[in-house]
């Protein structure tokens, strides 16, 4: 479980940067 942590925040790293930058182009 321990590794399943930053799996996940990754992931949501992930999508939030690419919600974030997406409207600015």
């Amino acid at each position: 479980m321990e590794s399943f942590i930053p799996f996940v925040l990754r992931i949501m790293e992930n999508v939030l940067s690419s919600v974030l930058i997406e409207p600015l182009n």
